[in-house]
Formats: C-alpha cells, structure tokens, sequence
C-alpha cells in the first residue's frame, strides 16, 4: 500500500471520528434524559437503534485504521463481521418496540407529546404542553 493510500485512510477515519463521537454522545445524553425523566425528551427509532450500530461501526473503523497500520490490507473475518451485521439488525428490530414502550410508559406517566408536524421522525415528550414551543 503505498503512502498516498495510507494518507486518504487515515483523512477519511479522522473526518469519521467526530461525527461518530457526537452520534454516540447525543445518544446517550437522550437516554440518560429519559432514564431520569427530564422535562423534555425527544426520542426517535434511532436513538434506540444507535448502541447497536457501534460494534458493527467499531469494526469496520478498526479494519481500516490496522490496514493503514500494517500496510496491507486486512482480510475480513466473516464470522465476527456477520456476528456485528446481526447485532445491528436486531439493533433496528429493538429500537422500534423500545421506541413504543417509551412512548407508552411517558405518556401513562403523564407527559405529553408536541406535535412538530406530519414527517417528524422522532417525538418529543414534555411534562406541560408549554414546553412544547
């Protein structure tokens, strides 16, 4: 593998790294929302999904960052590649019925869903309709 190659890899994992690193940090600052019932809460099929997508993102990142290491290019292993393609897709299976159950357990705890508009992807869950500005 020559440097130039080398440099496109690692140009691409360090462009990568940041928008990963805030996903996977918004994700967890919405759980922990909803884990200790803030006023407001916005939670989506893909917040719920998004802790099972990062083995399969870990892997792929880590295959091109050690074949920018060794030199080479690094043969997949099909075992734990399909191992981190299942976790994902039950990842998707999860986050939707998780989806429902947030959505049934905040609104029997007495929140109130903001309507933002007929192609909103996520809810947002409030105690008081006024926070729904």
């Amino acid at each position: 593998m020559d440097t130039e190659v080398k440099d496109k890899i690692y140009l691409i994992l360090l462009i990568v790294l940041p928008p990963i690193v805030f996903v996977i940090y918004a994700s967890i600052m919405v759980y922990a929302d909803y884990f200790f019932l803030a006023e407001k809460i916005k939670f989506s099929v893909v917040t719920a999904s998004i802790p099972f997508t990062l083995p399969f993102v870990c892997y792929l990142f880590s295959l091109l960052l050690i074949s920018a290491i060794k030199d080479k290019l690094i043969k997949i292993n099909n075992k734990l590649f399909i191992a981190t393609v299942m976790i994902f897709l039950l990842g998707i299976v999860f986050g939707i019925f998780f989806n429902l159950y947030v959505r049934y357990e905040l609104v029997s705890q007495g929140y109130f869903i903001c309507k933002e508009g007929p192609s909103s992807k996520s809810n947002t869950y409030v105690i008081s309709p006024k926070l729904c500005r």
